[in-house]
């Protein structure tokens, strides 16, 4: 489906709310921003598990194959460490290259040996009781990542990503893959785009769907409660 396809589609069923009068009329930028708020909350939604089935999204089948199309490796760059102060010994950290994703997934992480090993992200409470200490010596099946924001805004760096790995593991770790999930650009200004939106047409017409949600909402019309009713129907 073009973005134009998604244009027009909104305009059909923002129109047909009401049998006797048509809603409040938009311009293509007030289109724009609804189509925009509703693609940020219906992605957020398949990755978050705040969806009807409240299932996160690397355990629904339906989320990943939705998302597929946005889903991209992410390159980053080693930060080297000469002062381990305030680090554990079994800690590095990398930074992104370029564009930073809007979602992390997991990671892959290549040794100089060139052998790969998969990274689970999890939060920064959990990453804390696998670092190295004096008191605490933990084994680490398989390596984790977490983003640091405090660390990021001491140092100047939009995104660090931590991995912590076994550190009886010989090997040394040479960069980090990430994958991550990359949001389409805004609807603004493409109106009249002939443009494929990166997601598939179950996914636009979700998207619509919820757009007119918000647009409802906006113009406080009756029609609001059964949009959201009905709105579980398609997750």
């Amino acid at each position: 489906m073009t973005d134009k396809d998604i244009y027009t589609k909104f305009l059909i069923e923002y129109d047909k709310a009401d049998v006797s009068s048509s809603y409040p009329s938009l311009t293509n930028k007030e289109i724009a921003v609804l189509l925009d708020k509703a693609m940020h909350a219906l992605i957020a939604q398949k990755v978050t598990g705040n969806n009807p089935r409240k299932v996160m999204f690397d355990m629904d089948s339906k989320a990943m194959s939705d998302l597929t199309p946005i889903i991209h490796t992410f390159t980053t760059s080693l930060i080297p460490l000469d002062n381990k102060s305030g680090f554990s010994k079994n800690e590095i950290l990398f930074k992104f290259v370029s564009k930073i994703p809007d979602y992390i997934i997991d990671g892959i992480i290549e040794y100089q040996d060139e052998s790969t090993e998969t990274v689970n992200l999890v939060t920064s409470i959990i990453a804390s009781k696998f670092k190295e200490t004096v008191h605490n010596k933990p084994w680490i099946k398989t390596p984790i990542m977490y983003t640091d924001t405090l660390l990021e805004n001491t140092i100047g760096i939009d995104m660090l990503i931590h991995v912590l790995v076994d550190s009886y593991r010989t090997n040394i770790v040479k960069t980090l893959y990430v994958h991550g999930i990359s949001e389409p650009e805004s609807f603004n200004g493409k109106n009249n785009s002939d443009d494929e939106f990166p997601l598939s047409d179950t996914m636009c017409e979700e998207l619509i769907n919820l757009a007119i949600i918000f647009a409802c909402r906006n113009v406080s019309n009756p029609r609001l409660t059964s949009e959201v009713q009905t709105k579980s129907l398609e997750a």
